[in-house]
């Protein structure tokens, strides 16, 4: 009897395991109906800006000039005031608010070259300038990527740029820029600081461009890959079969990664070699972006090697280790002019940082516990007394006051010996006095004298 019901309970419980509960099937198919209409929601939002980019094409042409607020736009340009709602937001009801909702009609995109002065927070200097005019200063740095409307209410932004092209972006779309400037050269404070240090005779920052000129058969000049959308006509009306439709499947050819586009569309940047980064020293395994604009070609990736080189092309095995993108483009650039080029304008930008570490390491000897080659661990300021606490720390006959940092020789000070007292900075709190380590280098630590 006893077998008899463990088989039964055994049977019961297997056809329990093989059914799966209504609740997670409801669960997967209620995820599933998300996606779509998530999809669905994004893919309407995009013939939205496009209508929006069109009316603004057509505002320009008569009015020399772009609009204050896309409600400007409303009746002439855009019938409709829906068109200027996302679908997604049709749904939750929400819209832009705070200073800067449109202040006409509800609209739930951001447009961002409005009138609206930045104040003392964001130019503390100039407070009285526009949000339009750090755009267009935002223009001279890096073209007409910069968004002129933007919707925040995806998981993703959706971004219209001033030309026509419609991209994915974060929250800050400034950060897809990283690879090509220091992306604090496009805040408003750090803009407008430049026209006070003008005053003060030193360098001014870039004038504000002129937008450019309206294509001559009105379309949208959405260069490849994105699909120039059709005209649209003077007044579409919502769910109008002549209003741009393009299906699903063409959505994730509309939406493209601005990373790939920069080096042959930001013109006005590319020219411009002082605005590269020069903070961060490369490293061996660092990959970087190389191109000589005068070339007209794409960029190349290259590696650092590890000798710490880069193979330049037209120049060869260039040490890279130790400086920054800037003060190697300017060293390539000297090195090229002096052999086949008559011009070079030389754009370097670190497009991704060593994760292995490979090669990047520093040597530890003397009184350490645990002496040896150690990893810089990726992302963080590695300095004396930090590899020496990884180490294990000193040997009770360690001398903490006469610690030598000796730097390698593809450093920034090949060969140089620098003693510090770990003991003022561990016991006194003199931080200052901690050097940050670089690949190669090697901490030794003396024995003190033993007094018995």
């Amino acid at each position: 009897m006893k077998k008899c019901m463990a088989g039964l309970l055994l049977v019961m419980w297997s056809a329990l395991l093989c059914v799966q509960p209504p609740s997670v099937l409801a669960q997967t198919e209620a995820t599933a109906e998300e996606a779509k209409l998530a999809a669905d929601e994004k893919e309407g939002c995009v013939r939205n800006l496009k209508i929006i980019y069109e009316a603004i094409q057509n505002y320009r042409a008569d009015h020399k000039d772009i609009p204050n607020w896309l409600s400007d736009l409303v009746p002439q340009y855009i019938n409709d005031a829906n068109f200027l709602t996302c679908p997604a937001c049709k749904r939750t009801g929400e819209i832009e608010s705070g200073a800067l909702a449109d202040p006409k009609i509800p609209c739930s995109y951001l447009y961002e070259f409005c009138p609206l002065q930045l104040g003392k927070i964001d130019a503390p200097s100039h407070p009285a300038k526009t949000r339009r005019e750090w755009k267009q200063r935002q223009m001279g740095l890096v073209g007409s990527i910069v968004p002129i409307v933007r919707c925040r209410h995806h998981a993703v932004v959706l971004n219209l740029a001033f030309d026509g092209r419609i991209y994915e972006s974060p929250p800050s779309w400034e950060v897809l820029l990283t690879n090509l400037l220091d992306v604090a050269e496009l805040q408003s404070a750090r803009i407008f600081a430049a026209d006070s240090n003008a005053n003060a005779g030193e360098k001014s920052a870039p004038p504000a461009p002129t937008y450019p000129p309206l294509a001559a058969s009105n379309a949208t000049p959405a260069p490849p890959p994105l699909a120039a959308p059709k005209a649209t006509p003077p007044n579409p009306q919502p769910g109008d079969a002549s209003a741009p439709q393009p299906a699903i499947s063409d959505t994730g050819s509309q939406l493209t990664t601005l990373k790939s586009q920069l080096p042959s569309t930001s013109s006005s940047f590319a020219g411009n070699m002082d605005t590269l980064d020069d903070k961060r020293k490369l490293a061996v395994g660092d990959r970087i972006t190389f191109r000589v604009i005068e070339e007209q070609e794409d960029p190349k990736a290259l590696t650092v090697t590890d000798s710490g080189e880069l193979d330049i092309p037209d120049l060869g095995l260039v040490t890279a280790v130790g400086k920054t993108c800037k003060e190697l483009a300017f060293q390539i650039k000297s090195n090229l002019l002096q052999t086949t080029y008559y011009r070079a304008t030389v754009i370097i930008g670190i497009d991704l940082l060593n994760k292995t570490m490979s090669g990047r390491r520093v040597y530890l000897a003397g009184e350490i516990r645990r002496p040896g080659p150690q990893e810089i661990p990726a992302g963080q300021a590695w300095t004396v007394s930090k590899a020496i606490l990884s180490a294990g720390g000193f040997t009770e006959y360690a001398n903490k006051k006469e610690v030598r940092l000796v730097r390698s020789a593809s450093g920034s000070a090949p060969g140089k010996t620098i003693t510090l007292s770990i003991a003022d900075i561990w016991e006194k709190g003199r931080t200052e006095l901690d050097l940050p380590v670089e690949p190669e280098d090697l901490i030794y630590v003396p024995g003190r004298a033993v007094n018995f």
